[in-house]
């Protein structure tokens, strides 16, 4: 009889962890999706393409060309640092953000973690 009682109380601790582990992740989510409000969200999808294309292709003049470093002064919200990121190493550049991501600089060269 005992052993039945501590069962269904360990089975209803699970499922309450369960149930504030799941309302955690939804509150968290939400907060997440809420902060990362960007101009993506904002424009049509063909106008980030097209905007992610016209980077890309910088970046394809800039590795092809005499020039060590490109900066780029415009604020970014992490999601596109991320992405021109991953496109300057798509291409062999390095890549970082310095400033709270207001300058940001691809570089043949490594980068110092300051500046």
């Amino acid at each position: 009889d005992e052993p039945a009682s501590v069962s269904r109380n360990n089975v209803e601790k699970e499922r309450i962890s369960l149930e504030l582990k799941q309302k955690e992740d939804k509150l968290q989510t939400s907060e997440s999706v809420r902060g990362m409000r960007s101009f993506r969200e904002k424009l049509p999808a063909f106008q980030v393409r097209a905007e992610e294309n016209e980077w890309w292709n910088k970046m394809e003049e800039f590795n092809k060309g005499g020039e060590q470093e490109m900066v780029i002064k415009r604020l970014f919200n992490r999601q596109d640092q991320e992405i021109l990121n991953d496109m300057a190493h798509q291409l062999g550049l390095y890549f970082h953000a310095y400033n709270k991501g207001k300058t940001l600089v691809a570089s043949k060269v490594p980068l110092p973690n300051y500046r």
